[in-house]
């Protein structure tokens, strides 16, 4: 773990939900399972991370039938308004934290 992603687990815990919630998109460490990583990326979204919004609107904004073959066959229909709704709710300081974090994340790899 990076020190900024452990800063970031100190100052939000929602993180942690976030995580599990890309854990089991993906299925490392776990069985794949798209329900479970969506409930749980909503579970951190509700509580205000940014990043979770930005990804759960990306899902529905890029889905398979909008992009065949999106995430590797997670089957996420395209869903403008769901999209759209999760993107709305971001608020632009949590935005911004979240693409310095992630800037800050690829800098340190490829160091």
């Amino acid at each position: 773990m990076g020190i900024f992603k452990f800063i970031e687990y100190i100052i939000d815990p929602d993180v942690k939900h976030c995580d599990m919630g890309l854990m089991f998109l993906k299925g490392e460490g776990v069985d794949r399972d798209f329900d479970e990583g969506i409930h749980w990326l909503q579970k951190s979204a509700k509580s205000g991370n940014g990043y979770s919004m930005l990804v759960l609107g990306n899902f529905y904004f890029y889905g398979e039938s909008r992009y065949p073959g999106f995430l590797e066959h997670f089957g996420v229909p395209y869903d403008e308004e769901k999209a759209f709704y999760w993107y709305k709710k971001q608020p632009s300081e949590k935005i911004l934290k979240t693409a310095i974090y992630e800037s800050q994340e690829r800098f340190l790899e490829n160091e």
